[in-house]
């Protein structure tokens, strides 16, 4: 299913995909390699594109491997991917082969392995693919986009994959864990049963901000919030707003650049999908620029809510 379908648009490919059954399975401590799995965290040298993720959502294959690697030599450092991408292994070559200790990597557990025990398989699989660089784990989705939905099933569901990344934290195969994709109702469960995350993944862009969930997280203790679709997946024209354009004019700089000025303004650390070197180039600019009181409202007010979101409507989970 994933090789078939993993060039399609996400929202394409979560309607079409396949649940999974609900199976809840008791605690298991991790045996034999477990141990083996501990190292240090290599240092971090002070990269150019540091405070910038890019992301490589349904790229596979050579072209991928080129991305990342000359993303690397450019001076990125941290990079976004997800089991379900299906190029966890041409990102964790790209890093290796370019000798690059400090790259950390995100990557995610689909939903059709949310239980305890597929999701800490899923963890192990993206830690042997990435390596040493496979910094944080989330749960990629709160549940299954079938028709059928069980508040309690997918509660137990959460519960346990939960479980399954900690445990690997514990284990050190990762560093972080959190979750992406989770509504206010999703996240207030999170925070209740089984804990505050590391790391946040959620859709923000000019039009669909997203601030009161990045708020709810943020007061509970989440030091880390990512946010993707920074420029709405190129489905919405946020890119080529008058207001966004006004502003680049202003600061003689680029839309794209305008808005992950915007995000990080605002707290958060863009994850970027920028195949080109030009586009690297402007995403890079972002950290140097400042935006004042009046630019940032310009974009505060293009909010549209959840009018404004490209993402699957997560809300649709129960």
């Amino acid at each position: 299913m994933r090789g078939a379908t993993r060039s399609a648009p996400i929202v394409v490919l979560l309607l079409a995909a396949r649940s999974s059954a609900v199976v809840v399975r008791r605690r298991t401590v991790l045996g034999g390699g477990g141990a083996a799995l501990l190292r240090p965290q290599s240092a971090a040298a002070a990269p150019v594109a540091d405070g910038l993720i890019l992301g490589t959502c349904c790229d596979t294959g050579a072209g991928v491997r080129d991305v990342v690697r000359g993303a690397l030599d450019e001076g990125w450092r941290h990079f976004d991917t997800a089991a379900f991408y299906d190029n966890e292994a041409e990102v964790g070559a790209a890093i290796r082969d370019a000798g690059a200790r400090d790259a950390r990597v995100t990557s995610k557990v689909w939903f059709d392995d949310m239980t305890y025990e597929r999701a800490r398989a899923s963890g192990l699989r993206s830690r042997e693919l990435l390596g040493d660089a496979l910094d944080t784990l989330l749960v990629h989705f709160p549940g299954s986009t079938d028709a059928v939905q069980s508040p309690k099933a997918n509660a137990l569901r959460r519960a346990a994959t939960w479980e399954a990344l900690v445990d690997l934290k514990r284990a050190g195969v990762v560093r972080r864990v959190g979750v992406s994709n989770y509504v206010p109702r999703h996240a207030r469960e999170q925070l209740k049963y089984n804990g505050v995350p590391d790391v946040v993944q959620l859709e923000s862009h000019p039009f669909c901000a997203n601030a009161e969930l990045a708020g709810l997280w943020r007061d509970a203790g989440v030091t880390t919030i990512q946010a993707y679709s920074p420029f709405a997946s190129g489905r919405a024209p946020v890119l080529a707003h008058p207001s966004v354009r006004a502003v680049a004019d202003a600061k003689k700089s680029t839309p794209a650049a305008v808005v992950l000025a915007w995000l990080r303004a605002r707290g958060l650390e863009p994850v970027v999908k920028a195949s080109s070197p030009g586009h690297r180039r402007d995403a890079v600019a972002s950290l140097a620029l400042r935006l004042g009181d009046d630019d940032l409202a310009a974009l505060d007010v293009l909010d549209r809510g959840a009018g404004g979101s490209v993402a699957f409507d997560a809300r649709l989970i129960a």
